[in-house]
């Protein structure tokens, strides 16, 4: 899946109306957002994309949360599940770890670069939903960026 943002008024449907049909499915929203003021969409669309995807235009979306779990980016992405196991340690994050299995296939073009990309950044956002749903996780990830950020501002004059 992918995901168009942009900022109210700056129209981010533009950059994809080359892949977009001409004749969305269009259902009419109120143009009144919970502030009042107008959005710059006031219908959401659904467009069907040329290469069988859908492109679906909601007004006053900010954001999208990936809502599977490591099972399913593991039933997606299997070829990397699959040379996971084949990593010098059990917990590497095929992310410049040493003896990574997963990141050789990724740099001699047998594994596309972009499939191990999208992987990370579903890793992240894993990751991201898991700390915010466990208050001691998110607590030691506030202790380590404020020792980041006292560490940064300490040595910012040398």
């Amino acid at each position: 899946m992918r995901t168009v943002r942009g900022a109210a008024g700056a129209r981010p449907q533009l950059r994809t109306q080359r892949e977009a049909s001409r004749r969305p499915l269009a259902k009419a929203v109120s143009a009144l957002g919970r502030t009042g003021r107008r959005h710059a969409t006031t219908t959401r669309r659904l467009h069907l994309l040329s290469t069988g995807g859908v492109l679906l235009d909601i007004p006053g979306i900010r954001s999208l949360e990936v809502a599977a779990g490591q099972d399913a980016v593991d039933d997606v992405f299997t070829d990397i599940a699959d040379l996971a196991p084949h990593c010098r340690y059990a917990d590497c994050g095929h992310d410049g770890d040493n003896g990574c299995a997963v990141e050789e296939p990724a740099r001699t073009g047998v594994l596309p670069t972009t499939r191990l990309t999208t992987w990370r950044k579903l890793q992240g956002e894993i990751a991201h939903r898991r700390r915010r749903e466990n208050p001691a996780e998110m607590a030691d990830m506030r202790r380590q960026w404020k020792a980041v950020s006292k560490h940064a501002r300490r040595n910012k004059h040398r």
